[in-house]
């Protein structure tokens, strides 16, 4: 009995160094990373939320025209939003392993929060066209739900594609102005 007193408190403490050592090792492997540089990186990522953002295009006009049942709606909002959450696993993961340098650019900083935002905006016009009970609203309503995600979806992509051309000609130390109304 005196012995096991003994052994836990020492068994404690090594669990508690075991997990302070793991912890400093997770810390010290992640890479501090310029937001300018990190909004530079994404391009792959880019490229398949764009293709998302077309096919889920594509599904809605089928659906709100007629063209497609709400059953064969529903399971291509599930398609759609199981590629979208793959995608954003993608990103999320790379990105686990950088922390952004706070002395970045606020432009660029705010050009990840929009392209993040996008991942909300996609999977919430998912999730706004189906009801309470799991099935889809009708075309009409389904168009207006469409229309007002679509806007905040572009809103997002603005900001993140003005962030891209600021940190690119930041990047090659080039600025550019229209003069054309001086001359």
């Amino acid at each position: 009995m005196r012995l096991s007193k003994k052994i836990a408190p020492v068994l404690f403490s090594l669990s508690l160094f075991f997990l302070s050592a793991c912890e400093k090792e997770t810390i010290e492997t992640k890479r501090e990373i310029k937001a300018e540089e990190w909004i530079m990186s994404v391009d792959e990522t880019e490229d398949k939320l764009n293709e998302l953002i077309k096919s889920t295009q594509d599904v809605y006009t089928l659906y709100v025209i007629g063209k497609m049942s709400p059953d064969d709606f529903l399971v291509e909002l599930e398609v759609q939003q199981n590629m979208l959450f793959s995608i954003q696993k993608n990103y999320t993961d790379k990105k686990s392993d950088l922390v952004i340098e706070p002395e970045s650019s606020e432009d660029a900083k705010k050009g990840i929060a929009s392209f993040e935002d996008l991942f909300e905006d996609i999977n919430g016009l998912y999730v706004a066209s189906v009801n309470q009970i799991g099935t889809p609203y009708s075309a009409a309503e389904v168009s207006f739900i469409y229309l007002n995600y679509k806007d905040k979806i572009i809103d997002d992509y603005a900001v993140y594609s003005a962030a891209v051309i600021l940190s690119k000609n930041s990047d090659s130390g080039e600025v550019t102005a229209d003069n054309s109304a001086e001359k």
